[in-house]
């Protein structure tokens, strides 16, 4: 890898510093395809994801009558809907 010496620890952290979704933000690699800007949308990316996976788990012992409104704001994509007109995707 470029930026390393060639040793296993020298290669593990350049691959930490390149690969990790919130370290990379902060140590980028000048010669990486992907910028800053395009880290910060795969970190967003991620936690949507996650969170949106964790709200779905997290509802299949509850009733529906009690999250009602909450449920409808995630049918149709509406809340990906948000979040591209907030951040301008």
């Amino acid at each position: 890898m470029p930026g390393t010496d060639g040793t296993f620890w020298s290669n593990y952290v350049s691959h930490i510093k390149t690969e990790h979704p919130i370290i990379s933000i902060f140590y980028e690699n000048k010669i990486h395809p992907y910028g800053v800007i395009d880290r910060m949308y795969y970190l967003l990316y991620l936690l949507a994801g996650t969170f949106y996976l964790a709200h779905h788990t997290s509802l299949l012992n509850v009733r529906y009558e009690d999250y009602e409104d909450f449920i409808d704001m995630f049918r149709g994509g509406r809340l990906l809907f948000y979040v591209v007109v907030i951040f301008h995707i």
